[in-house]
């Protein structure tokens, strides 16, 4: 397992799991469930509390699929996602690609992975109206090689979610 800790800037209360190959681009938004893939699912737009400003991100590669920390967590989601020339990189809506420190995310082209974010202190970022300058909100996102499947809610507790889904229901 490859695994990395940033503080990272986010940007529009979102930062996104791009293929940075693929010529879909960088959205400005996405959907309101706070964990939106487009088809043919070639990027994440993961919705965050804090609206700009500092978000601490670990971010971790396995082999195979991971056991989900339900109880650490108030927010577990599992995506499945496909990278078209085999590279997954992060990025936000207005700076583009950021590296962020996070680690090379590389598998065979045009292969599907599965995507599982973990969320904490949203709502407490959704309280700021500023830039954040210290992380009051952690992300875990674990990737691994793995073939296409329905999204998973493993646990699905924090308020900013629940508003969000509300508004696609």
């Amino acid at each position: 397992m490859q695994r990395s800790t940033s503080v990272v800037l986010v940007e529009r209360f979102q930062y996104q799991l791009i293929d940075p190959q693929d010529p879909v681009g960088i959205l400005e938004s996405g959907p309101g469930d706070g964990y939106g893939l487009l088809d043919p699912h070639p990027f994440l737009i993961v919705r965050t509390g804090t609206p700009w400003g500092a978000l601490r991100l670990i971010v971790e590669v396995h082999e195979t699929a991971p056991e989900p920390d339900i109880e650490a967590w108030e927010e577990v989601v599992e995506v499945s996602l496909r990278s078209l020339s085999g590279e997954l990189a992060f990025a936000t809506c207005e700076s583009g690609l950021t590296r962020y420190g996070t680690p090379e995310i590389a598998m065979a082209p045009r292969t599907w992975c599965r995507v599982r974010v973990h969320a904490r202190g949203r709502d407490v970022g959704d309280q700021y109206v500023d830039s954040v300058p210290e992380p009051v909100e952690e992300h875990l996102v674990q990737i691994w090689p793995a073939e296409p499947a329905p999204t998973v809610a493993h646990k699905l507790t924090d308020a900013l979610g629940r508003r969000a889904r509300a508004h696609t229901a």
